[in-house]
């Protein structure tokens, strides 16, 4: 029986217990108002009820509804991974052997892979394991970032899986997370008035502007400049491609936000593929597979508030951008007059 099955077992019964008890406790208080035809089988409804109650209890003192099987650990998926030919390697894995590797021993030593107290009965399965499977999964989309698949080719248990992913999540926030140079000192990579260019997903400011939202950006003059920046945005675009096809599960991360935890684990996902992702590059390991073209996105995604200096930026941008247009077609228009005259 599925755990979703065993507990709604569990609640329905609960809820039988509940009616019972209250038909008994009516018939206890008031004995005189109730249809004693009603109650012909009072003792069987006090047995029934003494029964579903020990039955509610049992339930309670197991965790599984069917007995578990231990799945038998197997080391030869694991020696077929290093028996492959490199492209096909990177094709499961999606990094080289080499930067495989370098990985493992960037995090082998992290407290997470260590077992709990020195008499722990069982030992961790392998880093380089548990590090291989955390790759393949976000690697796939689709059917393929189900946790079946892993289970039948690692020979690992279901909830196996998610253990290993949150432990290399763990250790590759622990240590390789921060905030980027570009962070901490601005100034070192923009002079004057540079900025960079990004969707309406990101929120407006001096070094980073964004596209109008609507309804600003049904207007005119801000429509033309919202298709302006979102051409000069192909390389940004490029960018992601190049991040969510090699980290396939990034195009649809099927976690749904109901609370905060689940919040941190999508906001966890996402930054251990751009870790991993700028450690491949790092270590010249880039993903040189055809990229596909990202939608631009120009539509609300928020009303995160902006502040005026950054909003001022973005309208002298709008200005010199229509003014250059301006400027142009008074140039094709006086170079057209100049071709007839002639």
């Amino acid at each position: 029986m599925p755990p979703s099955d065993f507990k709604k077992l569990k609640v329905e019964l609960s809820g039988v217990i509940f009616q019972l008890a209250s038909l008994h406790e009516l018939r206890n208080m008031h004995p005189l108002l109730v249809d004693t035809e009603t109650f012909d089988g009072a003792d069987n409804d006090d047995s029934l009820l003494s029964l579903l109650v020990i039955l509610r209890q049992a339930l309670d003192c197991v965790r599984y509804s069917v007995d578990r099987k231990n799945v038998v650990r197997s080391v030869a998926h694991h020696a077929l991974l290093y028996n492959l030919r490199d492209d096909e390697f990177r094709k499961f894995i999606r990094v080289s052997k080499i930067t495989f590797n370098v990985l493992v021993e960037m995090i082998r030593q992290d407290i997470v892979f260590k077992a709990k107290g020195d008499k722990a009965k069982k030992q961790q399965r392998d880093v380089a394991l548990q590090l291989a499977i955390t790759l393949e999964w976000y690697g796939a989309y689709g059917n393929g970032n189900s946790v079946v698949h892993l289970v039948r080719d690692y020979a690992v248990g279901m909830g196996t899986v998610p253990t290993y992913v949150r432990r290399v999540q763990k250790a590759l926030h622990r240590h390789y997370t921060t905030w980027t140079p570009i962070v901490k000192h601005p100034e070192r990579y923009f002079s004057g008035d540079e900025y960079l260019i990004g969707d309406t997903g990101y929120a407006l400011s001096i070094r980073l502007i964004t596209p109008y939202k609507l309804p600003e950006a049904a207007k005119d003059k801000n429509a033309f400049y919202n298709k302006t920046i979102s051409s000069a945005r192909v390389i940004n675009e490029n960018c992601i491609g190049l991040l969510k096809n090699r980290w396939m599960s990034l195009k649809e991360i099927r976690t749904q936000i109901k609370k905060k935890a689940d919040f941190c684990h999508v906001n966890n996902h996402i930054i251990a593929c751009v870790l991993f992702h700028n450690l491949g590059l790092a270590l010249a390991d880039e993903w040189d597979e055809d990229t596909a073209d990202e939608e631009d996105d120009d539509e609300p995604r928020g009303t995160a508030e902006v502040g005026t200096s950054a909003q001022q930026k973005r309208e002298r941008i709008k200005r010199a951008l229509i003014s250059t247009r301006q400027e142009h077609l008074h140039q094709c228009l006086h170079l057209r007059d100049s071709l007839s005259s002639k």
